[in-house]
């Protein structure tokens, strides 16, 4: 012990032991002291073999016992596995923001040459037809001609 670090991590480690000792020496000497003493324990460690037998046997007590202990391994695999699942989730997040920009410029890109193209065809287009078509004017029908008040003349 070269710090304080250890010397106070020594002395709480002490301090701890000596609590857990203390508590687990008070429940032995309360037992002790009864009439019949470790009764009521033997008791409830009875009741607490009947409830394993009837709620399924002790293939559910090992199943818990084993998941209990593959605890620890799990959230290892969790903590190691963060750092991949957030360069995937960075990475996802990237080329999703990269496939919208050029699906947004390649949109715009192709209006652009439709409404030129449309633009360009519009002033290159020269017209064959006529003005004036014989069909044209009989669908249209006749004009109406103006009257000339001939009492001004």
């Amino acid at each position: 012990m070269y710090t304080l670090f250890d010397f106070i991590t020594d002395i709480k480690g002490t301090e701890y032991l000596i609590a857990v000792s203390a508590i687990g020496l008070f429940i032995l000497f309360w037992e002790v002291l009864k009439p019949r003493p470790f009764r009521s324990m033997i008791e409830t460690a009875k009741d607490d073999l009947e409830h394993i037998g009837q709620s399924g046997g002790y293939g559910g007590v090992i199943r818990t016992a084993g998941r209990v202990a593959a605890a620890p391994f799990i959230g290892l695999a969790y903590i190691v596995a963060l750092p991949f699942v957030f360069l995937f989730a960075l990475n996802l997040v990237l080329l999703e923001g990269i496939s919208r920009a050029i699906e947004v410029s390649a949109v715009w890109m192709a209006r652009m040459i439709i409404a030129n193209t449309h633009a360009l065809a519009k002033a290159m287009s020269v017209s064959t037809t006529l003005s004036w078509r014989p069909q044209a004017a009989y669908f249209l029908g006749r004009k109406p001609r103006q009257q000339v008040d001939r009492k001004e003349e």
